[in-house]
């Protein structure tokens, strides 16, 4: 069975299970072991690999946990791996060659929920963007750019009339975006944002 493509250094955890002729769950014994096969190779590692059989008193059902950071030669990313039994008899019958888990580390294409996170961390916290030019405020525009407007009109110099309200650019010297005010004393009114100056 695949269970998935994972991040390098990852701790793997699955079941499987041992059955006699009859398909009954059965004991696999004789000092069982097991090691993992890298890609088409015939180089195969034990490190990391902790075989529990009959898990939590079950009969013929087996744990098995990888920890692939205790090789990281071997478990390298990029690499599909193969989890084989070694040494073990099932009934009195050697099963030894019978592959039970396949799995691979860095190589398919969809990202892990990890890379998607530092993507993000890496645009919210590296990437830089500069700020909106002179032009009219788009009602549909990128996110980028409504929060680069937002960022703007807190940052920037900002002349208020009685009548006009003025976003400057980043030196303060020209007029990026205005809009036209009004107070009666009751009521203050502020029209939409057009391009300056």
């Amino acid at each position: 069975m695949y269970l998935g493509d994972f991040a390098v250094g990852s701790t793997i955890d699955f079941k499987f299970c041992t059955v006699d002729t009859v398909g009954a769950p059965t004991t696999l014994a004789g000092s069982p072991a097991m090691s993992v096969y890298k890609g088409n190779g015939i180089t195969e590692s034990t490190a990391g690999i902790t075989l529990t059989t009959d898990f939590d008193s079950r009969t013929g059902m087996h744990h098995v946990r990888i920890t692939t950071s205790s090789d990281a030669a071997f478990y390298a990313t990029g690499n599909d791996f193969q989890a084989v039994i070694t040494v073990g008899t099932v009934g009195g019958t050697s099963v030894v060659g019978y592959i039970v888990a396949a799995f691979s580390l860095g190589n398919r294409s969809a990202a892990t929920p990890a890379q998607v996170n530092t993507e993000v961390l890496d645009v919210l916290n590296v990437d830089t963007f500069a700020e909106p030019g002179q032009e009219d405020p788009p009602a549909t525009t990128t996110l980028i750019k409504k929060f680069g407007w937002l960022y703007k009109a807190f940052r920037n110099k900002v002349v208020q009339s009685s009548t006009l309200s003025e976003i400057y650019n980043d030196a303060g010297t020209v007029v990026d975006a205005k809009s036209t005010t009004s107070d009666t004393g009751l009521v203050f009114s502020r029209g939409k944002f057009t391009s300056g100056p």
